[in-house]
């Protein structure tokens, strides 16, 4: 809403008014839960971004993910507008490959506009969790690139905390 207070041209003022509904937190929220045996580890910075770890074993041939903190918000479905914090390491050279911390957190939809395993690592779970996936090519960039970087037949790690989500309608 805007008002504009009466007067003459020199001496006008406008006053905006907002009203907030929601702060999104930067980082996932929810309750610590143990971490899984084989699977990579994550510490967290003060601001919550992640880094990993990767086991000194072969790189997993099948998609599989924990759940790092368990949060008490809604639980994301197919469709659903999602937005995300997330490192992404691949397990075949131990590197970062893409992130959004530093930046602005990353939105999609669920079953568009990322790799199956990404979308599938988030469905299911609960807003304010942080999940960590591990995508085998199948289900990751298979014999693609991205962003320039050339990832096929790369086994990838994601860190993902998920902050807000918006329902499709129905």
């Amino acid at each position: 809403m805007v008002a504009t207070i009466p007067g003459d041209e020199s001496t006008a003022a406008s006053v905006d008014v907002v009203d907030v509904l929601d702060v999104v937190p930067n980082a996932a929220w929810g309750s610590d839960v143990a971490p899984k045996d084989g699977f990579p580890t994550v510490k967290l910075a003060a601001d919550g971004t992640p880094s990993v770890t990767l086991p000194k074993t072969d790189a997993p041939t099948k998609f599989a993910t924990e759940t790092l903190k368990k949060g008490d918000g809604t639980k994301v479905v197919k469709g659903d507008a999602v937005l995300v914090q997330y490192y992404g390491v691949s397990w075949n050279t131990g590197k970062v490959f893409d992130k959004s911390w530093g930046a602005q957190p990353f939105q999609f939809q669920v079953g568009q506009g990322v790799v199956q395993g990404f979308s599938d690592a988030v469905t299911g779970a609960t807003v304010g969790s942080q999940v960590l996936a591990e995508l085998p090519p199948s289900v990751a960039y298979g014999e693609g690139k991205v962003n320039d970087k050339d990832l096929k037949g790369q086994t990838l790690v994601f860190v993902i905390d998920i902050l807000g989500v918006q329902h499709a309608a129905q």
